[in-house]
């Protein structure tokens, strides 16, 4: 898309803005119909909706402002017929870019000389080292000391 397409797009977005802000207060005057700007800048069906909707009201303005906007949405190179413009070309390349794969972690290495896991608790300021399958329940559940040490009981 060219630069001055882009210009194009841009005034025509301006102007689109500009005219929803009249429909939205003029329908609210005459018909008491809240309506969301945003929503309708987006919306290609809502869009097409309210402008049905002020053209049937029979108001000299509304209709006025209902065609405009029709022709700036849905008219030859209106915002919602024309494609939308492509994203800059560094962030299309990030987008595109292989995923980088985390390799997983590595288990940790068991003690040479023993087969059976060692178990280090502390418990009531007292370091205990257990090895093999002689561990204590107590030792290795530390909800089980019921003491108070820095956390909540």
């Amino acid at each position: 898309m060219s630069a001055h397409q882009m210009a194009r797009l841009a005034e025509l977005e301006n102007q689109a803005f500009s005219l929803m802000g009249r429909l939205h207060v003029v329908l609210r005057r005459e018909t008491g119909r809240i309506t969301d700007v945003e929503y309708m800048r987006i919306d290609p069906a809502y869009c097409r909706h309210l402008i049905q909707l002020a053209a049937q009201t029979g108001h000299a303005d509304l209709e006025k402002i209902a065609e405009r906007l029709f022709e700036i949405y849905f008219g030859e190179g209106g915002l919602f017929v024309t494609e939308p413009p492509k994203p800059p070309l560094l962030e299309r390349l990030n987008n595109t870019a292989v995923p980088r794969t985390v390799a997983p972690l590595a288990e940790p290495a068991m003690p040479a000389d023993s087969a059976a896991p060692t178990v280090r608790a502390t418990i009531s300021n007292v370091t205990h080292t257990y090895s093999g399958d002689a561990v204590p329940e107590s030792a290795a559940d530390p909800k089980g000391d019921q003491h108070y040490v820095g956390r909540l009981r």
